[in-house]
């Protein structure tokens, strides 16, 4: 097969105008970003022309990008080159058999992945932004919002009651009750204040008007979160993050390749198949990463989440040796 010459940049914005025409704004959008680093790479590493792509130059953008995301987001920005990769052998810009060799690099889910994935940022907007429109005020919609606000524990979720919303100043009161079924697992040390916006209030007072069934439980507390009758149990509030974290629930491509009516994760009892939803415990960590990233102090995360300065040093604090110093010298008064 001869191959045509064609640089990273130009095959991408013609890949991403070429899937504008049977793919949603938000799909081709995602592509572009997951893109993106791909592009950089080969940029850093004089890759001007796709037709010198190898398996190997493939498995050191693997090894790359490895160490700056989440398993979860590698393994979608792969598949999402992978489908790049078919649209360059397509248009013979890349060697045959290449797109394959991609797969072959793809990190499979397994049970030992949980300490390193954690949702993206990016990925949350998107999924309040669908929320926001299909499912507004939904159990669903203020489980997920709140998560991601608070980068509380599930069981801190599972244990909110209505009246520990508060409007002025807009925050949730986290609360220690074991007499009444919902200890917090640092118990009374776990009990908190977290802020929230004007926003988010709306959204979970729009949740208690419209959808929520207004009832007590046993002991004559309403919780916040409620089923039919009940309070949502903390299997209810992981099997909504589950299935609302498939990135077809909420209006994206499957980034596997997989046919809807085959997929074995698309009911609700088996969302957690699919490789790319996550647990509550990803949406906290992602909260956290992305608070320390934006300059939140570590001692403030601590109090926030109410977890140690160690624990969140050692597995949340993923910026840079250079990053730590930059920050540093901003708060120093002669650097």
């Amino acid at each position: 097969m001869s191959l045509e010459p064609y640089a990273p940049q130009e095959a991408v914005t013609d890949f991403l105008e070429d899937q504008k025409e049977g793919q949603a704004k938000n799909t081709v959008q995602n592509y572009k970003y997951a893109l993106r680093p791909f592009v950089d790479f080969c940029h850093e590493n004089q890759i001007e022309n796709l037709n010198d792509l190898t398996g190997r130059r493939l498995k050191e953008f693997k090894t790359w990008r490895g160490k700056q995301v989440s398993l979860t987001t590698l393994r979608n920005q792969m598949w999402t080159l992978k489908k790049f990769m078919r649209y360059c052998q397509a248009i013979e810009a890349v060697p045959h058999g290449l797109p394959m060799k991609v797969e072959s690099l793809v990190p499979q889910k397994d049970g030992n992945d949980s300490r390193d994935e954690f949702i993206e940022a990016e990925t949350t907007d998107v999924i309040l932004d669908y929320l926001e429109k299909y499912e507004y005020a939904s159990l669903r919609h203020v489980t997920f919002l709140l998560l991601w606000r608070t980068a509380a524990r599930q069981g801190s979720i599972h244990a909110l009651d209505v009246d520990d919303l508060v409007e002025d100043p807009p925050m949730l009161k986290i609360r220690h009750r074991p007499d009444t079924g919902t200890p917090l697992k640092n118990k009374a040390h776990g009990e908190r204040n977290v802020p929230l916006s004007k926003e988010d209030v709306e959204v979970v007072k729009d949740y208690l008007e419209m959808n929520h069934p207004g009832e007590t439980d046993k002991h004559g507390r309403k919780p916040l979160l409620m089923g039919r009758s009940v309070r949502a149990q903390k299997t209810t509030i992981q099997r909504n993050v589950y299935t609302l974290t498939r990135p077809c629930h909420y209006g994206q491509e499957c980034p596997h390749d997989r046919d809807p009516d085959e997929c074995e994760a698309t009911t609700y009892n088996t969302a957690s198949k699919c490789p790319s939803s996550v647990s509550p415990h990803s949406i906290r960590k992602g909260r956290i990463m992305y608070l320390l990233d934006n300059d939140v102090s570590i001692e403030d995360v601590s109090d926030l989440v109410n977890s140690g300065y160690d624990t969140i040093k050692q597995y949340y604090d993923k910026r840079s040796k250079t990053e730590k110093s930059e920050k540093i010298r901003q708060t120093m008064p002669d650097c």
